[in-house]
């Protein structure tokens, strides 16, 4: 599991652990992330255990996200999922573009579990993309109870702000297998 990375102070000390592996025989994805909330500080959205459908705007609060670049390509994916069933998943063309984003006919949810007590989700992610190889970006937006504000979390972070679109974060790379950059 690959430990995220908070952009900002974390002040109640939440952990994501995240992981992801691909099938290049049935293009599917097979994504994990588990929070380590000791003090339960964590809001999350109830869960039905099963996938609600697609929603827009599930970064307004705790939600995890899946980048997946085909290598050397500007062209990209970004997989929101939240932790009661919905989920979407947007194509771009380049960096941020186009706006507002489209959802992407070539991402389907084919499994989804969100297991409360244990704080993780387990995903599998059919991905119709015929590259390769694949650059991927592990994040996630955290709201807490008590606090306003949420924190982000991202296997790599610009230096000036939180920004999951940065290719820079998408420091995994698929070939055989994946491997950190």
């Amino acid at each position: 599991m690959n430990s995220l990375i908070p952009f900002k102070e974390n002040p109640l000390k939440i952990s994501v652990l995240a992981a992801a592996v691909f099938s290049q025989e049935t293009r599917t994805l097979f994504a994990k992330f588990e929070l380590q909330d000791r003090h339960e500080a964590v809001e999350y959205s109830h869960s039905t255990q099963k996938v609600m459908g697609r929603k827009h705007d599930l970064w307004k609060k705790t939600c995890f996200e899946i980048f997946l670049r085909p290598f050397n390509e500007k062209s990209y994916y970004e997989i929101n999922l939240a932790t009661d069933g919905y989920w979407n998943g947007y194509e771009f063309s380049s960096y941020r573009e186009p706006q507002p984003p489209q959802e992407s006919q070539k991402i389907e949810l084919l499994q989804y579990h969100w297991n409360s007590e244990k704080r993780m989700m387990t995903t599998e992610i059919r991905i119709d993309d015929s590259a390769d190889t694949f650059q991927m970006g592990l994040s996630a937006v955290i709201k807490y109870k008590a606090l306003v504000d949420v924190t982000y979390f991202s296997l790599k972070h610009r230096p000036d702000k939180a920004d999951f679109h940065w290719v820079e974060s998408f420091t995994l790379t698929k070939d055989r297998k994946w491997h950190s950059n």
